[in-house]
């Protein structure tokens, strides 16, 4: 039952707090300084009259208590977390349906897609520049098949073994359309498994590395698309090159036959705050720019893969051209 009136006990005020918006109106006697506030359309039509709620000093606009038959907008994909960078305030924010539903797939990519286009509008570029890649480490096969249904082709994999058995349980039709990317920590005993398997390794962090990859490469008659992977926090569990030894190895891969080199890569520390990984999006940038001023024969050199599901929208604010986003698009990531 409701409190009778305000003020009353503890558990006649717990009772009113979890009452139903719609129930707060009805029970609800106005207190001392309550003034009727004119009622919207649909109040109007239900005959409910709004009050303020500070004594009568000031009148505040009507909330969504006040008005039972409006919501608030929902910023967030339902189901998704916090770390999908989806309960986050301001521009980071991805509306889910207006009941709050939780979205299917197709309309979660939609959501990603629209924030993307919007975050590359603030940057000055147009919509549609910024490449969606999904990363699909502990995706099952039919996850990534349904991805491709919406359009989703590019695929990002953090393990070799892994990659292999998606591809090999996809549908040949299916396989043939995506573009399937390594974007984990290879290990060198790995590296012809993972030229074979995947159409670019975006992930190159040394020149051992990369005069192995050439090497082998060649013996298998392959050109591979390679980024160099930045170790912006300078964080050791991370791969990645220092930034002071981008450029030396930047000017080894250009001149590694089989090779291709095409941007940089980086992750910065993971921060529950996505505006702070601006300055590490910023330093990457920066870093890019003094690639292509010291390499300029290199005319591939334009990618920018930065930014994850909960900081993508900073990301390409600060120049991405390819997004990684798992969470955003699947929900929190299963168990290995």
């Amino acid at each position: 039952a409701l409190p009778a009136e305000r003020g009353g006990t503890r558990k006649a005020n717990r009772a009113f707090r979890l009452a139903s918006p719609a129930e707060r109106e009805r029970e609800a006697p106005p207190r001392s300084g309550d003034k009727a506030l004119p009622p919207c359309a649909t109040c109007a039509a239900e005959g409910r009259t709004l009050r303020s709620r500070n004594f009568g000093v000031q009148e505040t606009r009507p909330s969504s208590v006040s008005h039972p038959h409006r919501r608030r907008r929902d910023y967030s994909i339902a189901g998704l977390g916090t770390k999908a960078g989806l309960d986050f305030s301001g521009r980071n924010h991805l509306p889910s349906s207006q009941g709050g539903e939780r979205l299917d797939l197709a309309e979660r990519v939609a959501a990603v897609r629209k924030a993307l286009d919007a975050a590359a509008e603030r940057a000055g570029r147009p919509a549609g520049s910024v490449r969606l890649m999904a990363a699909v480490k502990t995706r099952l096969p039919s996850e990534i098949e349904a991805l491709a249904s919406v359009g989703v082709l590019l695929i990002g994999e953090n393990r070799v073994q892994e990659g292999v058995r998606h591809l090999e349980a996809l549908p040949l039709e299916v396989r043939n359309k995506l573009e399937a990317h390594f974007i984990g920590r290879l290990q060198a005993n790995k590296a012809r498994k993972a030229l074979l398997a995947f159409q670019a390794i975006d992930s190159l962090d040394s020149i051992p590395l990369a005069e192995r990859l050439s090497r082998i490469a060649r013996e298998e008659g392959l050109l591979r698309d390679v980024m160099i992977e930045v170790n912006l926090g300078e964080e050791s569990q991370k791969g990645g090159v220092a930034a002071g030894d981008l450029l030396p190895l930047a000017r080894a891969v250009q001149h590694l036959p089989g090779l291709k080199l095409t941007g940089l890569m980086g992750v910065p520390p993971y921060d529950e705050n996505p505006e702070a990984s601006r300055p590490y999006f910023r330093r990457l940038r920066e870093l890019f720019g003094e690639v292509r001023r010291a390499i300029p024969e290199a005319g591939d050199f334009a990618q920018l893969s930065m930014g994850m599901s909960h900081d993508f929208v900073v990301a390409v604010e600060e120049g991405a051209t390819v997004v990684r986003i798992g969470t955003a698009l699947f929900g929190p990531r299963r168990a290995p």
